[in-house]
Formats: C-alpha cells, sequence, structure tokens
C-alpha cells in the first residue's frame, strides 16, 4: 500500500506504524515530497484497526477479519417436556470472537452467550404446551435449530 507524502523541500519526516502488523517496506524516512510503502500482514483473526504516522500525521488501516464459524450438531430434536443441551462452536481462529442469541424466548441460553475462539453453548428448552415448533440459536450467521414437538 502507498502513502503518498507531500512536504516542503527540505522538511524531513518519518513513517512509524504502532501494530506489529504493519511494517513500512520503502519511505521509513525521507525529506520533502515522497511515498511510503506500508506492508500489511493477512489476517486470520478478528477485524483490526491500526495505524501508522507519517509526517506527524495519522493513517489508519482498517482490516477485515478471516474469522469463519461453524456450528455442531447442526440442530436437535426435544419432546413436549423441553431438556438442556449443549452444541459445539468452532472458528478458523483462536481469536474470533462469537456471540450466540436465541430467537425463541423458550430456548434459553446459559450461562454465557459470547466466546473467543472454538466453545461451547449450552441451553435449555422450556415445555411446551401447545403445537410442535422450531427457533434457532444463531452464533454469527450459523444457525443451530431446535425442533420441539407439542403436546
Amino acid at each position: 500500500m502507498a502513502v503518498g507524502v507531500t512536504a516542503p523541500p527540505g522538511c524531513s519526516w518519518t513513517a512509524v506504524p504502532d501494530v506489529p502488523w504493519i511494517t513500512v517496506s520503502e519511505g521509513a524516512t525521507g525529506s520533502g515530497s515522497g511515498e511510503v510503502r506500508l506492508t500489511v500482514q493477512s489476517n486470520i483473526a478478528a477485524a483490526r484497526t491500526g495505524t501508522a504516522t507519517i509526517a506527524g500525521q495519522t493513517f489508519t488501516i482498517s482490516q477485515s477479519g478471516g474469522c469463519t464459524y461453524g456450528v455442531a450438531p447442526a440442530s436437535r430434536s426435544v419432546g413436549a417436556a423441553g431438556g438442556i443441551g449443549m452444541f459445539n462452536v468452532t472458528t478458523s481462529s483462536s481469536g474470533c470472537r462469537w456471540t450466540a442469541v436465541s430467537n425463541a424466548p423458550w430456548i434459553v441460553i446459559v450461562p454465557e452467550a459470547s466466546g473467543t475462539g472454538n466453545g461451547k453453548v449450552n441451553y435449555v428448552v422450556l415445555w411446551n404446551p401447545g403445537p410442535p415448533r422450531q427457533g434457532t440459536i444463531t452464533v454469527d450467521g450459523q444457525a443451530f435449530t431446535v425442533h420441539q414437538s407439542g403436546t
């Protein structure tokens, strides 16, 4: 990535990144107008933001995350009486953060609904006094489906 520097002749400047995943590959120091080339390492974890100070100005770099998520198993069937259960969350990196959210009031996540890296989601399915129903818990776009029979 190239960043142009405009400065009067004879005016010296430096380029210094503030995070280890951004490095200056060319133009760490200069005088007058010039160019700084930054190298940004690939990202397999969560999205991140870093800066480099170039000629006294802050240059911000935002990098999307490379996190992917999975749930296993993908679904479960329970009887009308309800019950407790658990499913696994897998991530592509130990730095990937996730949040589990129930879309149904009768599926309760206990005790925590978030984590970093691989983890587990524990839940309780409440008693069903009516017809069969279906609900989901989503973890960063991945759905775990609960099918519950009726009374």
